[in-house]
């Protein structure tokens, strides 16, 4: 390269240097310290999720009940047995509406009812099934194995 009056051109560049026996006491320190304030914010943030959650659900709920207008409360059902079609309706006291059917268990079709079974949760259950008044499946025919073929 040229020269600049007489004296050689320069440049600074960052290159790796060794640490002195200082230098490098001072950034273990500096590290030490680093790692347990991250320790403690972790342990914060530990603590303010834990506060945040449940607000943040409520929250949630406020909003869905705002779009909908409506909020979700124990209502009295009557519980209607369909007997000609095999099923079971609940129908609102308060507007008479069918708000689910499904089909009959079979110890519903013999007779044998569990009235204090017939409550949300088993609705909510039948709903999670896909148990909504939808077909039974084929009875088997008794007397062969599967795979068997007939006589």
């Amino acid at each position: 390269m040229g020269t600049n009056n007489g004296k050689p051109q320069t440049t600074t560049r960052q290159l790796p240097v060794p640490l002195t026996a200082a230098e490098r006491d001072r950034k273990l320190r500096e590290h030490l310290d680093l790692e347990l304030d991250i320790e403690r914010l972790v342990a914060k943030r530990s603590e303010l999720n834990a506060e945040i959650r449940p607000k943040a659900k409520r929250s949630g709920e406020l909003v869905h009940e705002l779009d909908t207008g409506t909020v979700l409360r124990d209502v009295q059902c009557e519980v209607r047995v369909l007997d000609a079609a095999n099923e079971v309706a609940f129908i609102r006291l308060d507007t008479g509406e069918e708000i689910a059917r499904r089909t009959m268990t079979a110890n519903e079709r013999q007779g044998q009812w569990d009235w204090a079974g017939a409550t949300q949760a088993k609705v909510d259950a039948a709903k999670a099934e896909g148990d909504e008044g939808d077909e039974p499946p084929p009875a088997r025919k008794r007397g062969r194995k599967a795979g068997e073929a007939n006589a």
